[in-house]
Parts: structure tokens; sequence; C-alpha cells
């Protein structure tokens, strides 16, 4: 037989390093990863609060391309030619909406105008007959303005 006692020492002694060690390397590879990951999301969170920016009254701001052609960059000019084609479409929903308003102000207030001429000014039936005779024509101008305002929408919808 041999006396064990030297080598049971040595496995103690290993044990107890290993064992305190070991907390120590976990934080420390923790702490190493965290700063990593930290480090590699830099530019992620950089362009995520840029686009924080953007607001829908704001349409016309960019973020900035990093000028390194990786999958980041791509992302970003993809996010911004999104953006301009909002601005875009913003930019003509806005229009529409400014040229329909006009539209349909014009012929009511041309009827309401021929309609009040006609009851303070109209002496007989058959001046009332033909004002509003008039205003039935741009009634029907402004239903059929309407019809092709909501066939149009109607075709923006898929129906």
């Amino acid at each position: 037989g041999r006396n064990y006692t030297p080598s049971q020492r040595v496995i103690d002694q290993f044990s107890n390093s290993y064992f305190f060690a070991l907390p120590l390397i976990i934080l420390t590879a923790a702490g190493l990863g965290w700063l990593l990951a930290r480090r590699a999301m830099q530019p992620v969170t950089e362009v995520a609060s840029e686009v924080a920016k953007l607001t829908g009254s704001n349409l016309s701001l960019r973020v900035p391309l990093r000028g390194s052609g990786d999958e980041l960059d791509h992302m970003i000019g993809n996010f911004n030619s999104m953006v301009s084609r909002l601005e875009q479409s913003f930019q003509q929903i806005r229009q529409f909406s400014t040229d329909v308003s006009h539209e349909l102000r014009t012929p009511v207030t041309v009827v309401r105008g021929q309609l009040e001429v006609a009851l303070m000014t109209a002496k007989s039936e058959e001046e009332l007959r033909e004002v509003i005779e008039g205003a039935l024509v741009d009634i029907d101008r402004l239903s059929q303005l309407i019809r092709a305002l909501l066939n149009l929408a109607k075709a923006e919808a898929g129906q």
C-alpha cells in the first residue's frame, strides 16, 4: 500500500482553489460578456434613438448611414427609402384633402348663395323655380363628385 495523504492534499488544495476561483471567473466572464454585448449593440442603439425622433409631422428626418457597408447600413438605407415613400404618400393625402375640400365647398357655397338670393329677391314662383333648378344642377354635380370619391376610396380599399 501507498500513503495517499499527499495526493489527497493536492486534490483538496485544487478543490478549494477551484471553488474560490470559479465565482470570480464566472463574474469576470459575465462582465466581459456584458461589455462586449453593449459595445456590439451600440450602433443599433444609436440607430434606434435616431428613428425615435421620427414623427408623423416630421417625416423629413433621415437616419445617416454609418458608412460601414454592413447589414445595419443596408437596413438604414431601406428605412430611409421607406420614410421617403411615406412622406410622399402623406403629401399626396394632404394635397388630395385640400383639393377635395375646395371642390366640395365651391358647389355648396354656390347653391346656398343662389337659394338665399332667391328667397330674398324672387318676386314670382317662376323665378324661384329657375333658382331651384339651377341649385339642383349644382347638387347633381356635387353628387357626381361624391360618387367619384367613394369609388376611389373603394378602389383603394380593394373593393
